[in-house]
């Protein structure tokens, strides 16, 4: 009798974390649906505005296209929709990251709360520095040259606005996440991950492969790859620099 009721002393404990896990599940979801609202309201938004967002868009081919064509009579309405789920998408981010960091505060003391936060402010920025780079830099030099490339064969483009709006949100998006590459490198000898000496003895692998991703995910000409490699290079170096003041301090 003694040994069994030990036993039920020694299972009540078990069931303790039960609730905990519970309203960590519930408070998940609730942050989970607050982001898909968050994300449905900035698209309705975005879908309402969405003329002015594609004046906004057209900014890079000014003086190199006068106009954008369509040629199905649903894809102009598609590629709006298109858009506004786009630009939801990127207006969501910082709101998502707060959710996120909701979530994780009470799990974390206060060194990890420290590193979590810089690491929340520094990604949006470095995120959006990245897209403006590319909107306002990148693709005004892309389609310039697309547009005065053998001019001379009286050959003129018709462009179409599906193709120009998909072009330019995906160099915009991944222009915007390959400059959180060194981000993530920082975060990476922050956390102990990898070793500073380990980078630099690894520079010119590295500069090598930062021209490999910015021939890969830059438009197909050489002045947009160095347009994308140069910064990347410098984003490496300030992070490279940053890292050995970790490691002194």
């Amino acid at each position: 009798m003694k040994k069994a009721a030990k036993k039920k002393k020694n299972k009540k404990p078990a069931s303790a974390p039960l609730p905990a896990l519970v309203s960590h599940l519930e408070e998940l979801r609730f942050r989970i649906i607050a982001v898909i609202l968050f994300f449905m309201a900035a698209f309705f938004i975005s879908f309402i505005f969405c003329g002015r967002i594609m004046e906004f868009l057209q900014q890079p081919i000014t003086g190199a296209v006068e106009k954008l064509y369509y040629f199905r009579v649903y894809e102009k309405f598609t590629t709006y929709l298109k858009i506004s789920a786009v630009t939801a998408l990127f207006f969501s981010v910082p709101f998502f990251l707060i959710q996120l960091w909701g979530f994780v505060k009470p799990a974390l003391d206060s060194k990890e709360r420290s590193f979590f936060t810089w690491g929340l402010l520094a990604a949006p920025a470095v995120f959006y520095g990245g897209a403006f780079f590319a909107y306002k830099v990148m693709l005004p030099a892309a389609f310039s040259f697309f547009t005065g490339f053998a001019g001379q064969d009286n050959i003129q483009p018709v462009w179409g606005m599906t193709d120009y709006f998909g072009f330019l949100s995906s160099v915009i998006v991944v222009t915007g996440a390959v400059f959180l590459l060194p981000l993530v490198m920082l975060l990476l000898i922050k956390a102990g991950i990898i070793k500073h000496e380990a980078v630099s003895k690894a520079r010119p692998y590295i500069i090598i492969a930062i021209f490999i991703i910015a021939a890969v995910f830059s438009p197909p000409d050489v002045v947009s790859q160095f347009l994308v490699a140069v910064p990347l290079y410098l984003l490496f170096e300030i992070s490279l620099f940053a890292g050995r003041a970790i490691k002194n301090n």
